[in-house]
């Protein structure tokens, strides 16, 4: 949670590519990247795969559900630049 609190501010409604955190026993041991709320993306065990879910209506995630985070802005500005010739990355592939 250390770093998370670092790079990261509480947010009160999830905007898409907020963090959504999990807490699983005393802890807050996943976490996803918001979508569109309810919709996440996170790689869930039962799954075996990184998926598309909705966070509300997967009745394990939304008790479990802590709260959101949201990337604070660097002051300093963006650190370096994007290569020119770097394209979109994908994200994952089909397992």
């Amino acid at each position: 949670m250390e770093i998370v609190e670092r790079h990261f501010e509480k947010a009160d409604s999830p905007l898409p590519g907020d963090l959504a955190l999990f807490r699983y026993g005393r802890t807050i041991s996943h976490g996803s990247i918001v979508i569109a709320w309810p919709q996440i993306i996170h790689a869930y065990i039962t799954a075996g795969a990184v998926v598309i879910d909705d966070a509300i209506a997967n009745q394990d995630l939304v008790r479990r559900l802590v709260g959101f985070w949201r990337l604070r802005q660097s002051r300093q500005g963006v650190r370096g630049k994007a290569s020119e010739t770097s394209g979109p990355r994908q994200v994952f592939s089909g397992f």
